[in-house]
């Protein structure tokens, strides 16, 4: 059944094609119980996810320090 809403949703816009899946377990928002919480999302444009923004920022700061 995800599948299929997931091709709906292509259909109705096709440049969302790229996933994005979010999870969390919410001990830091003050849950009493450890629940998992999933959202699926499409986007237009590609997520990185954090440590490959976490890569490009290191190479930027390392190649700013570099040319100085």
């Amino acid at each position: 059944m995800f599948i299929l809403t997931l091709e709906k949703q292509v259909h109705k816009q096709p440049s969302y094609v790229f996933p994005v899946i979010d999870w969390d377990l919410l001990p830091p928002g003050g849950a009493s119980q450890y629940h998992p919480h999933l959202q699926v999302m499409l986007t237009p444009d590609r997520y990185p996810g954090n440590e490959c923004v976490d890569t490009i920022l290191c190479s930027q700061l390392t190649n700013a320090h570099n040319h100085k």
